[in-house]
């Protein structure tokens, strides 16, 4: 997700995405980032490859008010399909 630069704070990515997104929920978002170990104060280039791309841009993502959501993912970063249990879990 663009969006988020390394400079940025992980707070200050969900104040992006809140006022930039008219259908995206912050409260969804802080809601599924309370099951992890990511900090709002953290910024995005500290976060590991797992943190960033499994996680808060999942979170991002999830707390999108859509009927419908792909979440493409790159190879090179070692990263696959997320489409098993853990993703359901932390959809909870």
């Amino acid at each position: 997700m663009a969006v988020c630069r390394g400079w940025m704070k992980v707070s200050q990515a969900l104040d992006y995405m809140a006022g930039v997104h008219p259908r995206f929920d912050r409260d969804r978002a802080e809601g599924f980032l309370a099951k992890t170990e990511i900090r709002r104060t953290k910024r995005v280039r500290e976060l590991s490859k797992g943190q960033w791309w499994r996680k808060l841009h999942l979170a991002l993502t999830m707390a999108i008010d859509a009927n419908k959501a792909a979440v493409l993912t790159s190879p090179r970063l070692g990263a696959r399909l997320l489409i098993s249990a853990a993703v359901l879990r932390f959809a909870g």
